[in-house]
């Protein structure tokens, strides 16, 4: 599932919704996402995203971090907001960094890490 996949790669900040909604039925991840980020040394953040609940509703509290609760997205996105916008900085990657992450089914055994690179 989920955690055998992160667990490839270790994240710092996971962004998830909520809940999904399939085949008509509401399912809450919240749990899940416990399961998840308790499986994952690493992470520093969770951003909850309000998706089939509205934030007032949806606790986060349970949600152990290393370093910070988990917060609401709304939240998250405010911490890049204020009178003097952040200065931005451009570091030179090389042709191979990572980009991002793909897995494949794992119908054969554990799911396979395709790292696309950025060149």
């Amino acid at each position: 599932g989920v955690l055998d996949r992160f667990s490839q790669i270790q994240p710092k900040l996971i962004f998830s919704v909520e809940a999904v909604i399939y085949n008509g039925k509401e399912h809450n991840h919240l749990e899940k996402l416990l399961r998840v980020v308790k499986g994952l040394p690493d992470i520093k953040k969770v951003v909850v995203i309000p998706y089939v609940s509205s934030r007032e509703t949806i606790n986060i509290s349970k949600i152990p971090n290393r370093t910070n609760p988990g917060i609401a997205s709304e939240d998250f996105l405010a911490t890049g907001k204020g009178d003097q916008a952040p200065q931005l900085e451009f570091e030179q990657l090389p042709f191979s960094h990572p980009l991002f992450t793909m897995y494949s089914s794992g119908t054969t055994g554990a799911p396979k890490c395709m790292v696309h690179s950025a060149g």
